[in-house]
């Protein structure tokens, strides 16, 4: 499927998606169909997000509905898709089964987790479907705007396949359960977490993005190492930093910026 999309709507309605993530994620018992409610509408109905939903929507290989029957047959959620992009797509069709009365989730969360009132086991429930879906999403986000920049028009669902099939892979939450170490992982972005970043490297990240826009690259190749860029930010973002895959962007850099990922790589290895 093609959809052309304008740039600048297709750049503001993914940092709408974030900012309507960032209030999602928040929901408790007593206003969580009211929120799954307007999420799905958006999600689904948007000219940009809607695009999003029919790439992973093709990219489904179970009955999300028979899986979560399956669950409540057997008193306990069964294995989530191993392929990450496919998870993220799991996720949000969960939601849509809580949208369309598919899934009466007051009783699944009920049967299903354990807790002493709703609110408890919705908390448990939201860490294997809310938290890596809003996690995901942001991501996916971080890595599609560089891509954006200074397009008129974009064939946005040829994008979203390409991004989700590329780099998301590596940077994906995957089928596991969010853990209170994730909580720590929060990047400075997502509400409550801590803004840890020093100035000096979010700089250093514009520098290796300047010299990449300059450098005498063929155009797919820059496109991609942008958005390694743009990895290697979220990446510093993090509470807790993965330094392993931090050195393992800067490797991929500094061949075409060597300067700012040398600088970079000096002032990480100094710092606490």
């Amino acid at each position: 499927m093609s959809a052309s999309v304008a740039g600048q709507r297709a750049r503001s309605q993914l940092r709408f998606l974030v900012q309507a993530v960032d209030r999602f994620e928040r929901f408790h018992a007593h206003d969580f169909v009211r929120q799954i409610r307007d999420f799905d509408a958006f999600f689904t109905g948007d000219d940009v997000v809607g695009l999003l939903w029919g790439v992973l929507h093709r990219r489904l290989s179970v009955d999300v509905g028979e899986w979560h029957a399956a669950a409540q047959r057997a008193g306990r959620p069964g294995a989530l898709p191993a392929d990450p992009v496919e998870c993220l797509g799991f996720r949000f069709a969960t939601l849509r089964l809580v949208r369309r009365e598919k899934l009466d989730l007051r009783y699944y969360v009920s049967n299903l987790y354990p807790g002493d009132h709703l609110n408890e086991r919705l908390m448990h429930w939201k860490r294997e479907v809310v938290h890596p879906l809003a996690a995901d999403l942001r991501t996916l986000v971080a890595l599609l705007l560089p891509r954006l920049e200074g397009v008129e028009w974009v064939d946005l669902a040829g994008l979203y396949a390409e991004v989700l099939d590329g780099p998301f892979r590596a940077l994906a939450f995957g089928p596991r359960a969010w853990t209170d170490a994730d909580d720590e992982a929060l990047p400075a972005s997502v509400p409550g977490g801590e803004a840890a970043v020093p100035a000096p490297w979010e700089a250093l990240v514009d520098r290796i993005e300047s010299v990449l826009r300059e450098a005498p690259l063929p155009a797919r190749r820059r496109a991609d190492l942008l958005l390694d860029a743009e990895a290697l930010r979220l990446e510093l973002r993090r509470k807790t930093r993965r330094l392993g895959r931090i050195r393992s962007r800067l490797a991929e850099l500094a061949p075409h910026a060597a300067e700012p990922c040398d600088a970079l790589a000096r002032d990480l290895e100094a710092r606490p």
